[in-house]
């Protein structure tokens, strides 16, 4: 099950992404001197901006160093499929460009998700 804090900072990471308050930014982790890329919300507080960070970018191919996440046995409801797939055409829309490839993918992955548990998107 995910943790509270993770599905908040999932939560916030969402509404910093429609505020357009939301950065990558590299930094230094400090336990192991490593250059790492951090997603972070930005807030302006005292005249400054702040940044909140809430992820780190996976490192390395992910493929190889999770398992594959699985979906629950469970047919997931529809109401939630809908939203995500709204959700991912409307942040599509508004941000690739027309031409790009990745705006392809994620129009494909909404349609997908539509669907409902099947094959993998192609």
């Amino acid at each position: 099950m995910i943790p509270k804090c993770d599905q908040d900072n999932f939560n916030t990471i969402i509404r910093a992404a429609k505020n357009n308050n939301l950065c990558l930014l590299e930094t230094t982790r400090i336990s192991d001197g490593k250059q790492v890329s951090l997603i972070c919300a930005v807030n302006f507080v005292n005249e400054q901006y702040e940044m909140v960070p809430l992820a780190v970018m996976v490192e390395d191919n992910p493929y190889e160093i999770f398992t594959p996440p699985t979906l629950s046995t469970d047919k997931p409801d529809d109401k939630m499929l809908s939203w995500a797939a709204d959700l991912i055409e409307q942040e599509t829309d508004q941000h690739c460009p027309s031409d790009s490839w990745y705006r392809d993918y994620y129009m494909k992955l909404a349609a997908r998700i539509r669907q409902g548990p099947g094959d993998k998107i192609v």
